[in-house]
């Protein structure tokens, strides 16, 4: 559905997205999946490019330059609602936006599926309604392509989802605090505070650092690896962690219990330590339910 009026052109689309809101809210938020969806299609879906970078936060802003081998067009907003798993609002500028068109992007879950409802105000004419229009359309498209088709971004990755006996605000808190971290994953680490603050965790020789790349409280918590060094037997490269990315999204199923999801994008069969390292994420993940429900989990 789209609509625009001459005075203050507006386009609305709605698009059920098949998969769950977690997934689809936090798609929103992760560069790397932003990359893979935000670009046209209608004028060939491999043709275009995006390069993304993404303050996710109220205030943050985030600068996407999807690009063509004749032409880069870039586009720049500051994020101003977050609300997770519900609302997202961004300013959204660019040559053909111009400077004050607004986007509002609602989510609500329906069953395993998500209705996504998309609203961009303020855009200068008519014509770039129906210029974004067709750019929205394309790039919802794109999004549900990626979270549920079968080249889906989201299947590189080990995936785990554990009901949790404890309210969102503990487990948010185990994965946010150094007193968290150090009761459920390894003894040995040092948390910065805050997006792009660094964490540093050790296992004896192994040692991995980590980027805080998104904090929503009580909804979602993000980490890139930017450096690894991992020793074990039988491995021949320490460094297979780098560039991946730890992600745990939080849904409360009630104000006692939590559904975490968990997934690491890059941590693929390929990868010499993925047996060792899938084994030692279903350790770990259930050391953090034993200490979110108990207060005392099996940390390394």
């Amino acid at each position: 559905m789209m609509l625009v009026s001459p005075q203050s052109p507006l386009v609305v689309l709605r698009r059920l997205i098949r998969a769950p809101v977690a997934r689809v809210f936090a798609a929103w938020s992760d560069p790397a999946t932003l990359a893979v969806f935000m670009r046209p299609a209608s004028c060939g879906f491999a043709e275009f490019t995006s390069d993304v970078q993404v303050d996710f936060r109220v205030g943050g802003a985030f600068r996407i330059v999807m690009r063509t081998a004749e032409r880069q067009t870039p586009h720049t907003g500051v994020y101003r609602v977050i609300k997770p798993l519900e609302q997202l609002v961004f300013t959204w500028v660019s040559q053909h936006a111009g400077e004050d068109s607004v986007v509002t992007v609602d989510f609500r879950a329906v069953g395993e599926a998500t209705e996504l409802v998309l609203r961009h105000q303020r855009l200068p004419d008519e014509a770039a309604g129906l210029n974004h229009t067709n750019g929205w359309s394309d790039i919802l498209g794109n999004l549900d392509q990626t979270l549920a088709g079968p080249a889906s971004a989201a299947a590189d990755a080990f995936h785990m989802d554990l009901p949790m006996h404890a309210p969102a605000s503990v487990v948010y808190a185990a994965l946010t605090e150094a007193r968290g971290l150090r009761g459920w994953w390894t003894k040995t680490c040092d948390i910065g505070v805050g997006v792009g603050a660094l964490c540093t965790v050790r296992f004896d020789a192994t040692r991995k650092v980590l980027r805080i790349e998104a904090l929503q409280p009580d909804a979602l918590v993000r980490w890139r690896c930017i450096e690894a060094h991992l020793q074990c037997p039988g491995l021949t490269r320490g460094d297979e962690w780098e560039g991946t990315a730890i992600s745990f999204t939080l849904e409360p199923q009630s104000p006692a219990s939590t559904m975490l999801r968990f997934a690491h994008v890059g941590l693929v069969p390929e990868l010499e330590c993925h047996g060792i390292c899938t084994e030692g994420w279903r350790r770990f993940l259930g050391s953090l339910r034993q200490f979110v429900e108990t207060g005392k989990g099996s940390p390394y």
